[in-house]
């Protein structure tokens, strides 16, 4: 993660000495459920922070991102079920832009690489076992906005993360699981406004994120005792984010 950190610094000075410069950053709310191999599917509320940085030149843009959710509330599920969530994603994209200035739209096709982590502490009241996800993934997603007269602009974004390594640990071991994908779709709408002779972005994005981890797929004689399940969650919710241009 350290390392992750380093390369977003880097890629965004070096950013800033050739091209336009925005960061982004704000909280997030979602409502989640999880399916977890219980007699009933998790679900609760969690909440988060996402910060965002793109730097284009001419026509083509690369951005990094982190988003880091957490539990805002019980996440529980019949009869009593009871969870503990966190998870991470850290993503790095580079893609062109299409501006077609009849209709005002503006497409942006790109690809990256990114890395997530996923915990759920079962029963983090008693004598907890904690589930621990990782994956490395490469999005693929599309991105169009519609530029108004009036300075508000609306876009929706379509991605998907199909995974390209992926592991699960859990009471000290590691197993290897197997590959599966993630979506999401997004309705970013954006306000600029100008404050203090800097123009800033303030950005509504409501979100639906879909995210499934593989079942253990190692041969291994502890994998008859200790078998991670599939675990498929989805977010329903809203970032809300203020934006500076440099």
């Amino acid at each position: 993660m350290r390392r992750f950190f380093l390369l977003v610094i880097a890629c965004f000075q070096l950013g800033q000495s050739f091209a336009d410069f925005n960061i982004y950053a704000g909280p997030q709310f979602n409502y989640t459920r999880v399916d977890f191999d219980n007699p009933t599917d998790l679900e609760g509320y969690m909440g988060g922070f996402t910060v965002y940085g793109e730097a284009r030149y001419s026509c083509m843009f690369t951005s990094a991102e982190f988003e880091g959710y957490w539990n805002a509330g019980p996440i529980t599920g019949v009869p009593c079920e009871r969870s503990s969530l966190r998870e991470y994603l850290a993503a790095w994209k580079i893609g062109g832009y299409f501006f077609f200035p009849r209709c005002g739209i503006l497409l942006q096709p790109y690809a990256g690489g990114g890395w997530n982590q996923y915990l759920n502490e079962q029963d983090p009241r008693g004598q907890s076992l904690t589930y621990r996800y990782e994956k490395i993934f490469v999005p693929i997603g599309i991105m169009a906005t519609y530029f108004s007269d009036c300075g508000i602009n609306i876009g929706v974004q379509f991605e998907g993360r199909p995974d390209v390594y992926s592991h699960v640990n859990f009471s000290s071991f590691e197993f290897e699981t197997d590959f599966e994908y993630a979506l999401r779709a997004q309705l970013p709408v954006e306000i600029s406004f100008e404050c203090c002779c800097r123009i800033l972005d303030l950005k509504f994005i409501p979100f639906f994120d879909w995210n499934r981890f593989g079942k253990v797929r190692d041969s291994t004689a502890l994998e008859d005792v200790l078998i991670a399940p599939q675990l498929t969650r989805w977010n329903l919710g809203l970032r809300a984010m203020l934006g500076f241009c440099f």
